[in-house]
């Protein structure tokens, strides 16, 4: 899978998070994610939930998106202790390694989307 913004590969490594174990478990007890990775998280129906960071050894920039792939929030959060609420709606959220808002120029309101690169 590949993770777009606005046409524009941002991960090539996208890990799913799409059944309760792993939307769960998330980024916790790993030591790093490589620099083109993404965890994308799927949740079931639109809700306002909470993220923390405990286990999470490395800093995050996450991302929140609504029922059409449109960031509506940006969080950064530091390991450990690291904590925040969605501020709307989410449908989905992705987890990406700290810098990325910056590399990528990643702004409220673009428009993520999947790609897959197996036919």
């Amino acid at each position: 899978m590949l993770l777009k913004v606005n046409g524009k590969m941002i991960a090539r490594d996208v890990e799913m998070a799409d059944n309760l174990l792993k939307r769960t478990r998330g980024l916790m007890f790993r030591m790093n994610i490589l620099q083109d990775y993404a965890m994308f998280f799927s949740i079931n129906k639109p809700c306002r939930f909470s993220i923390h960071m405990l286990f999470v050894p490395f800093f995050l920039d996450v991302f929140f998106l609504d029922s059409n792939y449109r960031i509506t929030q940006i969080e950064s959060l530091r390991p450990w202790l690291g904590f925040t609420r969605a501020k709307y709606a989410t449908r989905y959220m992705v987890e990406m390694p700290a810098g990325s808002v910056e590399k990528f120029g990643l702004e409220v309101g673009q428009k993520m989307s999947l790609e897959n690169t197996h036919s």
